[in-house]
């Protein structure tokens, strides 16, 4: 049995992304949408039109998926906003002020593919984490000569 969610902001670009991502989903079936007053009680499809133009904004590439074009859409009340609001400024926070473990921690995973305990303790304790138990250093192609030259070829600077 899938579980039934929501997409909240769903006219937006992220709420679109979720639209898509959610299509065939294995384990979720959107069963609710909801977003500003000003699509609340239009179908998603309308929703998403400029007034003006009448144009569908349809921002993730492909076909808007047939499961949710039908679905009326609600409004995000005052109190859903709030703790929508208050959690996006508590998130935005937490990635500013960890900006640089999240860039330390993306370097280790391109370098090592994988992170065990002890390395995402060392970025968390702001230390250079070290390699895995059983790493190879043989293994590690970010010392090859030709892959540290990032200098675009004479063609792909003519354009």
């Amino acid at each position: 049995m899938k579980k039934k969610v929501a997409i909240v902001g769903v006219t937006g670009s992220v709420g679109q992304e979720f639209v898509q991502s959610l299509k065939d989903h294995p384990w979720f079936e959107v069963t609710q949408i909801a977003a500003s007053e000003r699509s609340a009680g239009k179908k998603y499809v309308d929703s998403i039109k400029d007034p003006s133009s009448g144009i569908v904004k349809w921002e993730v590439g492909g076909e808007i998926p047939e499961y949710i074009k039908e679905m009326t859409v609600k409004a995000i009340d005052d109190e859903v906003r709030q703790i929508i609001d208050c959690s996006y400024n508590d998130a935005s926070e937490i990635i500013k002020t960890n900006i640089k473990r999240l860039h330390k921690m993306a370097e280790a995973l391109i370098k090592y593919e994988t992170l065990d305990e002890n390395q995402i303790n060392d970025v968390m304790n702001d230390k250079e984490p070290r390699p895995p138990e059983d790493w190879d250093q043989s293994d590690d192609s970010s010392d090859d000569e030709d892959k540290k030259d990032t200098k675009l070829s004479d063609h792909a600077t003519q354009h």
